[in-house]
């Protein structure tokens, strides 16, 4: 995942052998936030003027980036810079060391990061350097971090008669904060988010004083992001399929009730193929829940349903598809009945035997005369005769179709007479 910045803090005091307790809780300025929180880095620099003396520099349980080179001058600057991961409490404080002597001012700066990797924070080993004679004013080595997403990070501080804050226009989150003593002790950190590639070499700070028997010190970190939503890509080879693969470690913020779940995001791509239907390799199914009318059997609402079948070269094959639609109309009384049922029947020829007859219609009707029973007759002037051809085998069967009319003769039963013949 991509790393944010919290927020930062600081102050300058004069000498001291006590210590001091900074919030880290509360009070964090310039980032997202004004706390840290579980899993979080904390970056710490203490930078305290001397003269020849050599006090602690890390506040208890972080873990130092470098010795604590102090430089040999006059005015002898001891600047160094050290971290540590939030537990799952977090601290609510990081207490200061104290500056050793009374006389011996101090600056310290905290900086606290978010999405940095837990298990390899430093991208690549720090560089460290200090410089005599010149000035308190850092210029911060260069470094050439490797991974994508780094941040640097400079954390620097120096040493005079009188060390002024310090400037720069280049780091982000810039915060100086200077110690008044007999030695002052000035301290100073930025960060820079603009890497891509190569080696960085960060500008030299301004600020601070210029006399020969100043010093000053500097640190350059590079902070490896936390696997997670970093971007990447993918180049086309021009042939097959083309694959990436990400790991990612997931963080889980805990909101302090219920169950905390994290949400991915994912974006699938179609790549073009050139030819024929280019198909996404994911199935997106659509499940349909059914409603408890509260008695009886529930349905679902709709089904949709689709029937291949392959020809299988020779031979009948069934339908492709079946759709059957019923409507009953409810008459409100007794038993209701299907309106309307449409089939076709087809029969296909077996070469042998009896084949029945492919369509069979009917029509019948019979006029109301109004008393009695009314039937159907017909009075046949002419024969009507079918000649049947032997198939030479099996039973031959003629079909005869006849229509009727019936009229109603007024009173009595009216009837219809077919008379046919029929020569095989």
């Amino acid at each position: 995942m991509a790393i944010t910045y919290v927020g930062g803090r600081g102050a300058g005091r004069a000498g001291s052998t006590s210590t001091v307790d900074v919030p880290i809780n509360v009070g964090l300025a310039g980032g997202s936030g004004a706390g840290a929180l579980a899993g979080d880095l904390v970056v710490v620099t203490v930078c305290t003027g001397t003269q020849a003396r050599q006090p602690g520099l890390v506040p208890s349980g972080y873990t130092p980036l470098t010795a604590n080179l102090t430089t040999d001058t006059t005015y002898d600057t001891n600047v160094q810079t050290s971290y540590k991961f939030m537990p799952g409490t977090p601290d609510t404080v990081v207490t200061i060391p104290s500056t050793g002597h009374i006389d011996d001012g101090q600056g310290y700066a905290i900086q606290v990061f978010r999405g940095v990797d837990p298990s390899t924070p430093m991208d690549v080993t720090p560089q460290y350097i200090v410089e005599t004679g010149v000035n308190t004013i850092p210029d911060p080595p260069a470094i050439e971090p490797v991974t994508a997403g780094a941040w640097i990070v400079c954390c620097g501080g120096g040493a005079g008669a009188t060390a002024a804050a310090l400037t720069t226009s280049e780091l982000t989150g810039f915060i100086t904060f200077r110690g008044n003593d007999v030695t002052d002790g000035t301290v100073g950190c930025g960060y820079y988010t603009g890497w891509t590639s190569g080696s960085y070499d960060p500008a030299h700070w301004g600020g601070g004083s210029t006399n020969a028997a100043n010093s000053w010190g500097c640190t350059t970190l590079a902070l490896r992001p936390a696997a997670g939503d970093i971007p990447k890509s993918i180049a086309d080879s021009g042939s097959g399929a083309e694959a990436q693969t990400i790991q990612a470690t997931l963080s889980i913020a805990q909101t302090g009730a219920g169950a905390d779940a994290q949400v991915i995001a994912a974006a699938l791509a179609l790549a073009e193929t050139g030819s024929g239907a280019d198909v996404l390799s994911v199935v997106q199914q659509i499940l349909v829940a059914l409603l408890d009318s509260g008695a009886g059997s529930d349905a679902i609402a709709e089904l949709l349903s689709s029937l291949v079948v392959a020809d299988g070269g020779s031979g009948t094959d069934l339908v492709a598809a079946i759709q059957s639609a019923l409507v009953i109309a409810d008459s409100g009384s007794g038993t209701d009945v299907v309106a309307a049922l449409e089939a076709a029947l087809a029969l296909a020829e077996s070469g042998a035997g009896s084949d029945l007859i492919s369509v069979l219609s009917a029509s019948l009707s019979i006029i109301e005369s109004g008393s009695g029973l009314d039937e159907m007759s017909l009075d046949m002037q002419e024969g009507v005769d079918k000649d049947l051809a032997d198939s030479g085998s099996g039973v031959d069967i003629v079909i005869l179709a006849i229509e009727a009319l019936l009229s109603d003769s007024g009173s009595g039963v009216d009837a219809l007479g077919i008379a046919a013949s029929i020569h095989l």
